[in-house]
């Protein structure tokens, strides 16, 4: 076989920037950005969603491929029995780079047709540094702007636990703020506000403190119109709250392209140009 015929596969790791351009032009295709501080519960949710479509249909749809299944199952391997750890956890995300997890779904009345949903999995000190830092934050806006969904997870522990709370809630309100100022939030944002490990909150019956969250949002971005989800993607009460609770209604409107007056799409050309993770990604209109 020739040099020029060689066949490039993935590795099944995570996907750097570089080779997440060739799936986002190369179908269609949600990039899904994930942020939250640490321990809010993105990485295991990332985990959690891989695992239900190992199990079964989920959410109405059927899993119809993926180039990152070894990164997936890096994220799953310390709720494994084969780890050796008596409970189920989740490793961190270490590295200070952008990443990303392809997972491809399809209707199950429609399984011919897919949609590619490229996940981000940032480390969540680097949001901390964007709700710190006016710079930070207009360096990560078009990264912001290019995304299909804005993810934003608030770790529902931390916010019915008095000592946390009012930090929790001024945190994850200022890194909206901060992001709307800079011009990576807008009206045409499609924005997903997820309380997670929701099993605590309802143990503990301080759905109140949901409640505050919200109103609190809604004073601080009066012009974005989010959505508000409760999920536990690992439940530690299974009984009352079960695993992958409101993960369902969260991918079904992943799976929905935003109405956006101009869909904005990826392309490769720049990508190298700045050493900043989140400016490598540039933008051109694309038709339906």
């Amino acid at each position: 076989m020739a040099p020029e015929d060689d066949i490039s596969l993935y590795e099944g790791a995570v996907l750097p920037l570089e080779e997440s351009y060739e799936v986002a032009n190369a179908y269609p295709s949600r990039v899904v950005l994930m942020m939250g501080e640490k321990d809010a519960g993105k990485t295991t949710l990332l985990a959690e969603i891989h695992d239900a479509y190992l199990r079964a249909p989920f959410a109405g749809f059927i899993f119809a491929g993926s180039k990152t299944l070894i990164g997936f199952e890096e994220r799953c391997f310390l709720s494994r029995i084969k780890s050796g750890q008596t409970k189920e956890d989740t490793e961190r995300t270490k590295y200070a780079d952008i990443r990303l997890l392809h997972i491809a779904l399809a209707e199950e009345a429609a399984p011919e047709t897919r949609t590619h949903l490229l996940l981000t999995d940032v480390s969540g000190e680097r949001f901390k540094e964007i709700r710190t830092s006016v710079e930070e934050a207009r360096e990560l806006s078009p990264l912001v702007r290019r995304a299909d969904h804005v993810v934003l997870l608030v770790d529902g522990d931390r916010l019915t636990v008095a000592k946390t709370q009012m930090s929790t809630e001024t945190n994850a309100c200022l890194l909206l703020r901060c992001l709307l100022e800079a011009g990576g939030l807008s009206v045409s944002s499609s924005l997903d506000i997820v309380i997670s490990k929701w099993d605590f909150v309802a143990t503990r019956t301080a759905s109140d403190s949901a409640v505050r969250l919200e109103t609190a949002m809604r004073r601080v971005i009066p012009t974005l119109r989010p959505r508000f989800h409760h999920v536990a993607a690992r439940s530690e009460n299974p009984v009352t709250i079960p695993h992958g609770f409101g993960m369902d209604t969260l991918i079904q409107g992943w799976m929905v392209r935003p109405d956006r007056s101009a869909h904005v799409h990826a392309v490769e050309s720049s990508a190298h140009e700045s050493s900043r993770w989140y400016q490598r990604y540039q933008f051109r209109s694309r038709v339906s």
